[in-house]
């Protein structure tokens, strides 16, 4: 954890501790039930809505070759669906070839 975050994991605690009575106090006055909270998004639903929706898709490569391989088709105009499906069925001849022992 130190390593990722650059906290001790006790530091990463007190801060989950000291967040969660932050949230505790905040929130200790307000008097707000379902159906406010309904109306509230009912009335503010355009406001709510994503800004940008993306539709994300990724070929997974073995190795780094691969990769490069398949990014320099794409920016020389390869279709995505047409790169992705041979990459997909290499992987599952090579996860079939393990399987029956012969990788």
């Amino acid at each position: 954890m130190k390593d990722q975050l650059g906290l001790s994991q006790n530091r990463v605690l007190a801060d989950i501790r000291d967040h969660a009575l932050l949230l505790k106090i905040a929130s200790a006055w307000a008097n707000i039930d379902e159906a406010q909270i309904d109306d509230y998004l009912r009335q503010h639903q355009a406001e709510l809505e994503p800004k940008q929706r993306l539709n994300l898709s990724w070929i997974l490569c073995s190795t780094n070759d691969d990769a490069n391989m398949v990014l320099m088709m794409l920016k020389e105009g390869a279709s995505f669906a047409e790169l992705a499906f041979p990459v997909f069925a290499r992987s599952l001849q090579r996860r079939a070839r393990w399987q029956l022992g012969r990788d």
